[in-house]
């Protein structure tokens, strides 16, 4: 996974909004024939100079480019957009949410 491919828009848990991150890692926990799967994700530190506030629906938000040092592991069974963003302006970045990422769990045949 590379960086350019890994900005997310994410649901944390028991938060309705959805915040912009990065994602590190996919973790898989549990037993092999039933895992379990999860995002870790930095989420990015918010400017104070987001202008976009004033349009929620456009969805675009300006964040710094660096994110907390707190990983935070969110479960794929929340909602969870790719992302894309651009160069803004001092350390600042533009991300705006895609497309609604789904996933399918697939059985193995014996």
């Amino acid at each position: 996974m590379t960086y350019c491919n890994s900005i997310v828009f994410f649901q944390p848990s028991r938060v309705a909004e959805l915040v912009p991150g990065v994602v590190c890692t996919i973790i898989e926990v549990g037993p092999t024939e039933r895992p379990l799967f999860f995002l870790a994700i930095h989420r990015y530190l918010p400017s104070a100079s987001d202008i976009f506030q004033k349009y929620p629906d456009f969805g675009a938000m300006i964040r710094l480019k660096e994110t907390h040092k707190k990983v935070e592991r969110i479960p794929i069974t929340n909602r969870i957009y790719t992302a894309n963003q651009c160069s803004w302006e001092d350390g600042q970045i533009v991300v705006h949410p895609l497309i609604e990422v789904s996933y399918i769990l697939l059985k193995s045949q014996p």
